[in-house]
């Protein structure tokens, strides 16, 4: 398991966080870390009624999309987390 997860080591099972290192990318995965370490709970739910994987896949898309159009716009030199925010990538922190 990658050394990278740091909120989610905690709440989600060590198959989970297998498979979603080898099915998502590193920012969908940074995101799937963030939501683990602001609402444990409702990860945890969706780990156990299976939609966390495909959370994570949307996430990742709109990760990437949000990342595009900072750098389409020149803004490519912010923090990810300010791409998101500003150009409609994924919540960070769940309420």
């Amino acid at each position: 398991m990658s050394r990278f997860w740091c909120n989610a080591v905690g709440v989600l099972k060590a198959t989970t966080l297998r498979a979603l290192e080898a099915r998502v990318s590193q920012r969908a995965r940074s995101v799937v870390d963030g939501w683990a370490g602001s609402n444990p709970r409702q990860v945890k739910a969706w780990e156990a009624d299976g939609s966390l994987q495909q959370r994570a896949l949307e996430a990742q898309e709109q990760a990437e999309q949000a990342v595009a159009a900072a750098q389409q716009a020149g803004q490519g030199n912010l923090p990810e987390s300010e791409m998101y925010q500003l150009y409609g990538g994924p919540d960070l922190k769940l309420r």
